[in-house]
């Protein structure tokens, strides 16, 4: 404010010099031939009002350079006058305070600055001068000027917290179905053999292999987020889409959960729920095989190797490792009885696949992490040993009517799962 003041004052005394020059040349102009007397009362009259116009022009350079040294001392304390005094030093302390640990200043630190500013450049201390600092427009506070910085939004871009889950339907068969359910033959049997027989040996019946069915049926889960109209009508983002994707991605996980260890009850049933075979190495239909790694709560090198190599061969092409991604810092460091590492180093280019001991790894985030007597790790085809069902997708019903304040999104997805071979999984239990 002092700084404009100055500027109006300084285009006045130039106006008046302007006028003082111009009535001169004016006066020179009209009284051309007067008298000598009269020509020397008018040069007199203007060589006072040049001196006028010099002693004005030595004021405002005067001023000016009090304004300068004022503007000095208020951005940073001290920098105003040569000689350091207590105030501003005790202001510059604040100051640092301020911007390296975000300590408020004392208000009244801020008053002695005022103070000392107005009874060292203006000869007095003005009674604005305790609003001085309060009174300065600053971006960091709304009342103060805050509100007239607007930040820049960019347009299309939101920073998005990611969630981890688990890919069951990369490596799983998934169908379609237009029914409520869907029936799969379970050919797990084999026929009786007679044995060997001489040319005329007696020849009886033998038993032929039986059949089960399976039956999976589609469950239905849902979310109903509900936006306001005022939300609606001003939200500078398309915010029925926004809302669609966030209730996708919690559909798709929750079922992704389900497929891992879902207890079948509303409900897929996850490969993590079935009970183990009595015996190692004895299928049972409706059960999943378990191997114990030998060591409670910890993988073992040999453990790993005796469960991929428990998975009989026509399975091994597709068969893929699925733990969680935390244990696989400890696995990482694994080494067998000679001293090598269980991951192959090549798996850490750039660009590869993860694999260990020749297979890819999946981190499934619903797998249990490493602890005792926790099913870790799981290995096999799940091309073969997982059926997803899927019954027509997501459907939303938009309902605007039911409470008039808001639009309800009634969203549903029906989907099944289960395991369809026996033998084509298995399950690495953390216990000895």
């Amino acid at each position: 404010m002092v700084v404009e003041e100055v500027k109006k004052l300084m285009e006045g005394v130039s106006e008046k010099i302007e006028a003082i020059q111009t009535k001169n040349t004016d006066i020179e102009k009209k009284y051309d031939g007067l008298r000598n007397e009269e020509i020397k009362g008018l040069q007199e009259d203007v060589l006072k009002s040049a001196q006028v116009a010099q002693d004005l022009k030595q004021a405002h350079e005067a001023i000016s350079k009090q304004v300068d040294e004022a503007v000095a001392l208020m951005s940073r304390p001290g920098a105003g006058s040569s000689d350091k005094d207590e105030v501003a030093e005790e202001y510059k302390t604040a100051m640092l305070e301020y911007f390296r640990k975000g300590k408020e200043i004392d208000p009244s630190i801020s008053e002695k600055v005022a103070k000392q500013f107005t009874e060292k450049h203006f000869g007095y201390e003005s009674d604005r001068s305790k609003d001085m600092i309060s009174k300065t427009l600053l971006t960091d506070s709304n009342p103060d000027g805050g509100y007239l910085v607007l930040p820049e939004r960019i347009s299309g871009f939101m920073i998005d917290r990611t969630f981890e889950s688990s890919p069951i339907r990369a490596v799983a068969n998934v169908i379609t179905t237009s029914t409520n359910m869907v029936e799969i033959v379970i050919d797990d049997n084999e026929s009786t053999s007679g044995g060997w027989v001489s040319e005329e040996g007696e020849r009886p019946g033998t038993n032929t292999a039986q059949v089960g069915m399976l039956e999976i049926a589609t469950h239905e889960q849902y979310a109903e987020p509900k936006i306001s109209r005022k939300m609606l009508d001003d939200s500078s983002i398309n915010i029925e889409a926004w809302a669609a994707n966030k209730t996708d991605d919690i559909l798709r996980r929750t079922e992704n959960t389900s497929f891992v260890s879902g207890n079948g009850v509303a409900k897929p049933k996850g490969f993590l729920s079935y009970d183990a075979w009595a015996v190692a190495g004895a299928y049972e239909r409706g059960k999943i095989e378990q191997l114990d790694s030998g060591s409670n709560g910890l993988f073992t090198a040999d453990s790993i190797k005796i469960l991929q190599n428990s998975l009989k061969e026509p399975y091994q092409s597709r068969a893929v490792f699925m733990l969680k991604r935390a244990s696989w810092t400890g696995i990482s460091t694994l080494k067998d009885s000679n001293g090598a590492y269980l991951l192959d180093p090549r798996s850490l280019k750039d660009g590869d696949t993860l694999r260990l001991l020749g297979s890819q790894v999946i981190f499934a985030d619903d797998i249990p992490a490493q602890a005792t007597d926790a099913l870790a790790m799981a290995y096999g085809d799940f091309q073969v040993g997982y059926t997803i069902v899927d019954r027509l997708g997501i459907r939303v019903l938009r309902d605007p009517l039911t409470d008039k304040r808001y639009v309800k999104y009634y969203t549903t997805k029906r989907v099944g799962g289960a395991v369809t071979n026996y033998e084509a999984i298995k399950l690495l239990k953390l216990s000895a």
